[in-house]
């Protein structure tokens, strides 16, 4: 009987010191998150912004790259594009898509190899 006692209370300790730990451990995860937050962090949002300006002024710059390419042609291709800026199929296609919305450059031709860009005058 005594031995069936020691066994309950043993059991209900242990049972207790494990959602003791849990809780312990879920409230120490909450605290570490909101210290590493972006937004309690205001050196980690500038470096965020630092990136996204590099990007943004490496894209530019590529861009540009782009539309020099017409001072010695009169139309250029994806290809041309991609083999000056050693990048991908899909960036260059993105790059001259977006020269195209900005008003620099027209389409001439729907898709596939057809297709080639002129620059607009003005």
């Amino acid at each position: 009987m005594t031995n069936l006692i020691f066994l309950i209370i043993g059991f209900g300790a242990g049972c207790y010191y494990v959602w003791w730990k849990f809780k312990k451990s879920k409230e120490d995860s909450t605290v570490k998150s909101k210290q590493n937050s972006p937004a309690s962090s205001g050196k980690e949002s500038q470096g965020i912004a630092k990136v996204n300006e590099s990007r943004q002024d490496a894209k530019a710059e590529a861009k540009n790259k782009i539309l020099k390419l017409f001072d010695n042609k009169t139309e250029i291709t994806n290809d041309d594009a991609q083999k000056l800026l050693a990048v991908s199929d899909a960036t260059v296609t993105n790059y001259l898509n977006e020269l195209e919305q900005e008003g620099h450059i027209t389409q001439i031709g729907k898709e596939g190899r057809g297709v080639k860009y002129t620059r607009k005058n003005g």
